[in-house]
C-alpha cells in the first residue's frame, strides 16, 4: 500500500506540532485540554514547564491537576470552570500553584467550554501563562505609588527641559501647589528670592557633574511664606547616558531649624537666669577685647560671688534658691549698660563685662551699686533673706589681655574680697593671684589631709564657776601638716566651708571626740560632755540625724554627753528648718548649744523656741571685759537673757582674772578659756585632769586667781 500521502502528512502534523510548541515556548504560554468524559487533562509541553512539573507518560486525572493549585486558590479555579460549564462561557483568571519543590507561581489560565452536537459541553480548553514577574512588577508599581503619595516628603518629576510632570500629595502640602497648577512649569515657581544668581549655576553645574544636587534651600509656598527645606534633585538617564527626567525630593526643615536655634541658645545660656553661660561669655568677651585693642579701650570684668548663698540652698532648698538667682539676674542687669554683658558663670557666681570704661571713679561707683542692690533683702514666701556679694574686677589690658587670665585675676580680687570681711569689692593685684594659687594648694592640701588623717582633735576644759568641777571639753581640729607643721584653723576651716569639705571634716572631728571620750571612760576617766561645732553646712544635709546617731552607736559614746555646738548666725538664716532639726537632735537625748551668741541677729520670740541647753557668748565680747563698757553691757545682757530663759550660760576666751571675776560676779555658770587651759591633744588633757579612775576632783576656781591644774 502506498503511503506517502500519510508519511507525508504525518511529517507535517510533526512540523506543525513542533512549531506550535517552539511558539508556546518562545510566547511562555502553554496549552491545556479538559476532557469532561473521562476526566482527564492534556497539557502541552510549555503548561508542564510552567507549572513546574515534568512530563508524565499518560495522562493526568482532573483531580490530580487541581491539586496542583495553591490551596487558597482551588475554590475559586472550580467555581470559575464550572460557572463557565453552565453558561456556556469562559475564564480569565490568575491563580496561585506550587511547584514540587514548594515554591508558588502566578498563572493566568483562559479557558473556554467545548460543546458537541446536542450542546453538550464534551470539554474545556485553554493556555496557561506564568505571569509571577508580571504580578510582582504591578505589585512594586503600585507599592512605588503609594511609597510615592504617602511619603512626608515631597517628590516632584521634571522632564528634560525642567518642567514638572508630577507631583505628589506631600509636594501639594508642602508647597500649596496642587498637580493641576504645578504641571508644566519648571521649580522656579517655588524660588524664595534669598538665593542669587551664582548659587543656582553651582547647582547646576553640581548635577550636570554628579548627576545629583542636594543641600539646604530656601523656598516659597504659593502663599508667599519662606520656609527652609532640604533639597535632593537626580538626574534620570537612558540607555545611552541622555538625560530624560529629573527627580527632586525635599523635606520641610523649619522644625529642625528651630530646634537647632533652640539647641543653640541651651547651648549658649543658662537655662534659669537665661543669661549668657560659660561658653557664651567666652565668644562675647573674645570679640570684646579684639575690639577693644583694635581702639585702643579699657574692658572691666567684674567677678560677682554671693554671700552665703550655700546656706540658703541648703537649709531653704533648691527652689527658694533658683528664685533668688533670677531676682539676682533682674537687679545686676538694672543696674548695667545695654552695651555691657552679664553672664552666669555658674552656681552662685556671675560675670558683668564693660567696655569703654576710661575711669576708675567710675568703676568704683558701678561696684558700690552692685553692692547696694545685693545687700537689699530678698523676699521669699513672705520671709527676708539677706545675702550680699563679693565682687572682684580686673582690667583689660593692665590685668591681662586674655580672656583666660582676665576672669582668673578677677576671680582673685573676689576671693581677696572675701577674705576681707565679704560684702566688699576689691581690684586685682598681683599679689591676689599668688594668694589665689597658695588658696587652691591649700584646698588640695586639706582633701589629701582629710583622707589621709593628718588632722588631729585638741580638746579645751570647760569648768563650773560654782565650784571649779571640770564639767566638760570643747573638741577642736587641728591641722598637722607633715612640712609646714601645724597649720591655724582660721586658715583651713573657712575654706573647708566654701568648698564643702566641712561636711567630711566635721563627721571625721565627731567621730574622733565620741571615740575619745569612750576610751577615757574606758579607763576609768569621766568626762561628763564633749562639745564638738556642728557647720551649718551639715546641718542641711538630710540626713544628718541618722548620720549623727549612727556615729554614736559606732563609737558607743552616750547621746547624753555630747553636745552640739551651732552657730546662732546660720540658726537665724533658716529658723524654723533649724527648729525642727535640733528639735530631732534633742529627741535623741544630744545636748545643743547656740556658739557666737551676740554676734548675730537673734529673735527672742524664736529663741524661746529652740531646744537649746547652753548659750555661749562670743569671745570677742569677753575679751574686751570689764575694761569696755558696751562690751560688759552686751555680757551682761546676755547673762540675764540666759538666766530668763533657764540656759547654761558658758564664757569663752577667758584669759584674765579679771574677766574671770567679772564674770563670777554675773553669775556666769560655765568658764573656758587660756585662764584654764589651752586647746591640746587627748594625752596632754587626760595628764592634766586625770586624779582618780572615776572623776576628776572638783577643783576650786578662787575669785581672782586662775584654776590650778593637777597633774596625776
Amino acid at each position: 500500500q502506498n503511503i506517502t500521502d500519510r508519511k507525508n502528512a504525518e511529517q507535517a502534523l510533526r512540523r506543525s506540532q513542533n512549531q506550535l510548541a517552539d511558539a508556546q515556548r518562545l510566547a511562555k504560554l502553554g496549552s491545556w485540554e479538559w476532557n469532561i468524559t473521562d476526566n482527564n487533562v492534556t497539557c502541552s509541553r510549555e503548561a508542564y514547564r510552567i507549572l513546574g512539573y515534568p512530563i508524565p507518560q499518560t495522562l493526568i486525572h482532573w483531580d490530580e491537576f487541581i491539586g496542583r493549585v495553591h490551596p487558597d486558590d482551588r475554590e475559586s479555579l472550580k467555581e470559575a470552570i464550572y460557572n463557565a460549564i453552565d453558561h456556556f462561557g469562559t475564564i480569565d483568571l490568575d491563580y496561585r500553584v506550587l511547584t514540587p519543590e514548594g515554591r508558588c507561581h502566578i498563572v493566568r489560565a483562559i479557558g473556554e467550554a467545548i460543546f458537541d452536537s446536542q450542546g453538550n459541553v464534551s470539554c474545556m480548553v485553554g493556555t496557561l501563562q506564568d505571569v509571577t514577574k508580571e504580578r510582582q512588577s504591578e505589585e512594586r508599581m503600585v507599592l512605588a505609588n503609594r511609597i510615592f503619595e504617602n511619603t512626608n516628603e515631597g517628590i516632584f518629576i521634571t522632564d528634560q527641559h525642567s518642567r514638572i510632570i508630577v507631583v505628589n500629595r506631600a509636594f501639594t502640602t508642602i508647597t500649596g501647589y496642587t498637580m493641576e497648577e504645578a504641571k508644566g512649569h519648571t521649580p522656579k515657581i517655588l524660588q524664595s528670592g534669598k538665593h542669587d544668581i551664582a548659587f543656582y549655576q553651582a547647582m547646576w553645574t553640581e548635577i550636570k557633574a554628579k548627576d545629583c544636587w542636594q543641600g539646604e534651600i530656601w523656598n516659597r509656598t504659593k502663599r508667599g511664606h519662606l520656609y527652609p527645606e532640604w533639597l535632593m534633585i537626580s538626574a534620570v538617564k537612558d540607555e545611552h547616558g541622555n538625560t530624560i527626567n529629573y527627580i527632586g525630593t525635599f523635606s520641610d526643615i523649619s522644625k529642625i531649624k528651630r530646634s537647632e536655634k533652640k539647641l543653640e541658645y541651651l547651648a549658649h545660656h543658662d537655662p534659669l537666669t537665661k543669661l549668657p553661660n560659660r561658653l557664651k561669655l567666652r565668644a562675647q568677651l573674645d570679640i570684646t577685647i579684639r575690639h577693644a585693642m583694635r581702639h585702643q579701650q579699657q574692658v572691666a570684668l567684674f567677678f560677682i560671688d554671693l554671700d552665703h548663698f550655700k546656706h540658703v540652698n541648703d537649709s531653704l532648698g533648691h527652689n527658694v534658691g533658683d528664685e533668688l538667682l533670677i531676682e539676682v539676674t533682674k537687679r545686676l542687669k538694672f543696674h548695667i549698660r545695654s552695651s555691657d554683658i552679664l553672664a552666669r558663670w555658674g552656681g552662685d557666681e556671675f560675670i558683668i563685662v564693660m567696655n569703654h570704661c576710661d575711669s576708675f571713679s567710675n568703676l568704683n561707683e558701678i561696684a558700690e551699686k552692685l553692692l547696694a542692690t545685693l545687700k537689699h533683702p530678698f523676699n521669699s514666701n513672705h520671709q527676708e533673706l539677706f545675702l550680699g556679694a563679693s565682687i572682684g574686677i580686673s582690667l583689660f589690658p593692665q590685668d591681662g589681655d586674655d580672656i583666660t587670665s582676665l576672669i582668673k585675676n578677677a576671680d582673685a580680687a573676689m576671693h581677696q574680697a572675701k577674705v576681707q570681711g565679704r560684702n566688699r569689692y576689691e581690684f586685682y593685684a598681683p599679689k591676689f593671684g599668688e594668694a589665689a594659687m597658695k588658696r587652691i594648694k591649700l584646698e588640695s592640701e586639706l582633701r589629701k589631709a582629710i583622707e589621709q588623717e593628718e588632722l588631729v582633735v585638741y580638746y579645751q576644759p570647760q569648768f563650773d564657776m560654782h565650784d571649779g568641777t571640770l564639767v566638760g571639753a570643747e573638741a577642736l581640729v587641728r591641722w598637722q601638716h607633715p612640712t609646714d607643721g601645724l597649720i591655724s584653723p582660721v586658715k583651713f576651716i573657712p575654706l573647708a566651708e566654701e568648698t564643702g569639705l566641712i561636711v567630711q571634716l566635721g563627721e571625721y572631728v565627731l567621730t574622733k571626740a565620741c571615740a575619745q571620750l569612750v576610751s577615757w571612760q574606758m579607763c576609768g576617766f569621766y568626762l561628763p560632755t564633749i562639745s564638738v561645732n556642728i557647720a551649718g553646712r551639715q546641718i542641711a544635709q538630710r540626713n544628718l540625724v541618722e548620720r549623727i546617731t549612727h556615729i554614736l552607736q559606732t563609737t558607743g559614746c552616750p547621746p547624753h554627753q555630747l553636745e552640739l555646738e551651732v552657730t546662732e548666725n546660720f540658726i537665724m538664716e533658716s529658723v524654723e528648718d533649724a527648729i525642727s532639726v535640733l528639735s530631732l537632735l534633742r529627741s535623741h537625748h544630744i545636748k545643743l548649744a547656740i556658739d557666737d551668741f551676740g554676734t548675730g541677729y537673734s529673735s527672742l520670740s524664736y529663741l524661746k523656741r529652740l531646744p537649746v541647753d547652753k548659750l555661749k557668748i562670743d569671745k570677742s565680747f569677753i575679751q574686751e571685759t570689764p575694761a569696755d563698757s558696751e562690751a560688759s553691757a552686751i555680757t551682761e545682757a546676755v547673762m540675764t537673757l540666759g538666766q530668763a530663759l533657764k540656759l547654761k550660760v558658758v564664757a569663752e576666751g577667758i584669759e584674765t582674772a579679771s574677766q574671770q571675776q567679772f564674770l563670777m560676779e554675773l553669775g556666769c555658770d560655765i568658764a573656758q578659756g587660756f585662764l584654764y587651759g589651752r586647746p591640746e591633744p587627748a594625752e596632754e588633757f587626760e595628764r592634766h585632769f586625770l586624779v582618780n579612775k572615776k572623776n576628776c576632783s572638783p577643783l576650786r576656781l578662787k575669785a581672782g586667781a586662775p584654776i590650778v591644774k593637777v597633774d596625776q
